[in-house]
């Protein structure tokens, strides 16, 4: 079955499939908090991807409905093969570990990523217009985390410019107010490229949140 067949209409699932690939990675796992741990936001999330990645995977390859779709040609593409070898690398590096608690850790958020690495390789080419919604699923998880940040500034500062010190309390659902400002750091670009490359409506979703994402990250005034 060639590319252009394997891009074109077919079976729900196969169309669908990169859609939910996007949406947890990209928006649902940002729901994820546990406020009883140490580290409340990256542990809990990290633990809830492997989760899904439990499931995703085995159905990804299992199902004959989706995997007969799939090129895993791609997977023997050089950056598939450096990506494994960092994998290798991190396990190999917990033998002169001086902390092996933190070197585990490390190893199984790499290979949480080189799963959800692999599953993007073969999943986003089912769906002809994966690059736009990349950048949809990424703009709307920047609305969504201005709205949080927004909607905890109200709540708990109240309306107007606060100091340093006062929005400490602003977490936007991450582990603190530096970490939440890294998060919007890294979606501002994606909203300016939108801005840009996206069409209609979506054109002025990434604009409108490209400006809100740089208000809020000057709001927070972290380091």
């Amino acid at each position: 079955m060639n590319s252009s067949t394997r891009q074109s209409a077919g079976p729900w699932l196969p169309a669908l499939a990169p859609v939910v690939l996007l949406a947890i990675c990209g928006i649902g796992l940002h729901v994820v908090v546990d406020r009883a741990a140490y580290d409340e936001s990256q542990l809990p999330r990290l633990l809830s991807l492997l989760a899904v990645l439990l499931v995703a995977v085995p159905l990804t390859l299992a199902v004959p409905a989706l995997a007969r779709w799939l090129d895993t040609s791609i997977l023997r593409e050089p950056l598939a093969a450096a990506f494994a070898l960092y994998f290798v690398a991190c396990v190999v590096s917990l033998a002169v570990a001086d902390n092996v608690t933190a070197g585990f850790t490390d190893v199984v958020r790499t290979f949480a990523s080189l799963l959800v690495f692999g599953l993007a390789c073969l999943l986003l080419p089912l769906d002809r217009e994966w690059r736009s919604r990349v950048v949809q699923v990424l703009v709307l998880a920047a609305a969504a985390s201005v709205a949080v940040g927004a909607g905890e500034t109200w709540t708990r500062l109240g309306p107007g410019l606060h100091g340093r010190r006062a929005m400490e309390v602003v977490t936007g659902r991450m582990s603190n107010i530096n970490l939440y400002a890294g998060l919007l750091a890294m979606l501002l670009p994606w909203c300016l490229g939108g801005s840009l490359l996206l069409a209609g409506g979506w054109r002025w979703l990434a604009a409108i949140t490209a400006v809100a994402t740089a208000s809020m990250l000057l709001a927070v005034q972290s380091r």
